[in-house]
């Protein structure tokens, strides 16, 4: 089984073309079991499972969403680029966070994503998920939504 599951996640990584992971576990939570991965050198899989699980309760909070299927692997810090904490991509049914010293904040943003599905990317609409999330975690992503419907119906 876990051969498999290193087959899969370096399919992955080639089809991201951003990682290779190093660590791997599964993590049982309420919206599903979730296979995790970790490519940063710091980050064991064991170290960040108990968070993993902390931050989709944290979620279910907010909605439901179902994990079944889905990878999220913590990559470095600034491996993703741009402004980036995170990244969800949704033909390989894979969530890229960067370790943030072990906190995963941004991975609760990426599950409402993974909610959301692929037309998610521009995030019009956000704002009372952004409400939620900085409540929440501390995330302050309230602009998103204004700036970000402007952005998508070509008004300014």
């Amino acid at each position: 089984m876990r051969s498999r599951l290193l087959l899969a996640l370096a399919g992955l990584g080639l089809a991201c073309g951003t990682s290779s992971p190093l660590d791997m576990c599964t993590v049982a939570t309420p919206a599903g079991v979730l296979n995790v991965a970790s490519s940063d050198p710091g980050a064991s899989c064991a170290s960040f499972a108990p968070e993993v699980s902390t931050r989709v309760q944290q979620y279910l909070g907010w909605r439901t969403v179902n994990l079944s299927g889905w990878t999220l692997e913590v990559v470095p810090a600034g491996s993703i680029g741009g402004n980036h904490g995170g990244m969800t991509y949704f033909s390989q049914q894979l969530v890229h966070v960067e370790g943030q010293g072990g906190q995963l904040r941004v991975f609760v943003h990426e599950l409402e994503h993974v909610r959301l599905g692929p037309d998610s990317e521009n995030h019009c609409g956000w704002a009372p998920f952004a409400a939620w999330e900085l409540q929440e975690t501390g995330l302050d992503e309230t602009s998103y939504d204004v700036t970000s419907c402007e952005d998508a119906s070509g008004e300014k």
